[in-house]
């Protein structure tokens, strides 16, 4: 049997939201809050709360307060500042993992090199603390295998740093190009998967299969009040799968690789 997170991304998937609903899925996560204290050096603390979402009790997870000022951070900053992090080496190395898979994709839409990516709001201290907390989360989980059950992405204009653009943004529309679950889109609603949650799901996800025992539930709240229930269920259990699952499942992937996008890193 396999130890399993399902994520059921419906109502669509930020990083921040990926956190807390591992961090639900945890006994304890005084650990998490502990790694991140080092923020105070740049004035902000990481904060964990419980609230309530559409009458669901979730796990907010953020940062207080928001850095202010234009962010111009690139993959060499990003990293120096996750080595002030004290994460163990399995979720430092899938933070940096994590943080690559978007310099690589932001360096195909602009024509550039993954050296000379500048990020702005994903290069935030805010996204930095969430991915820091989502890593670290994953792997004191012991996760073996993460689970998509669909992907939701809205429709709309984004303002940004880089000015206008168009949903879903084009470094996403590229972090899950070819990816084999079909993109829904709900009308309206603006954003619903961002640059770093599609990294996850680039990097670890693959669709959902088999029957789930699931063992516990945990829930990520938005930040956004999009009309859908804004948060993000994740699903702890083992999974026993049949041959047709494992088959099924082999067939995804060869397909998935084929097409260019199988995965260039192994989590410890």
């Amino acid at each position: 049997m396999k130890r399993i997170v399902r994520l059921d991304c419906s109502a669509g998937l930020s990083i921040d939201m990926a956190a807390g609903a591992l961090i639900d899925l945890l006994e304890d996560s005084e650990g998490i809050l502990e790694e991140l204290r080092f923020l105070t050096n740049y004035g902000i603390k990481a904060e964990i709360t419980e609230i309530e979402k559409y009458g669901q009790r979730c796990i907010d997870f953020c940062i207080s307060p928001r850095e202010q000022g234009h962010i111009h951070r690139q993959l060499k900053d990003v990293k120096a500042i996750l080595s002030q992090c004290e994460l163990s080496q399995s979720a430092g190395n899938l933070a940096c993992q994590l943080y690559q898979r978007i310099a690589e994709a932001e360096a195909t839409v602009h024509h550039t090199t993954v050296d000379q990516v500048h990020f702005h709001e994903v290069g935030s201290l805010s996204t930095i603390a969430s991915i820091i907390a989502f890593s670290s989360a994953y792997t004191r989980l012991h996760i073996e295998e993460l689970q998509i059950t669909s992907l939701t992405e809205g429709t709309g204009i984004v303002h940004c740093s880089h000015g206008e653009l168009e949903v879903p943004v084009p470094a996403v529309r590229e972090l899950l190009a070819n990816y084999p679950l079909p993109l829904l889109r709900a009308e309206g609603t603006g954003e619903l998967i961002t640059p770093s949650a599609a990294a996850v799901i680039s990097l670890l996800g693959i669709p959902s299969h088999g029957t789930l025992h699931v063992l516990k539930k945990g829930y990520g709240a938005g930040k956004r009040n999009t009309g859908l229930r804004g948060y993000v269920i994740g699903e702890l259990g083992d999974l026993e799968e049949s041959i047709s699952d494992v088959n099924q499942l082999r067939i995804q992937d060869n397909k998935w690789a084929e097409e260019g996008k199988e995965s260039e890193y192994d989590v410890e």
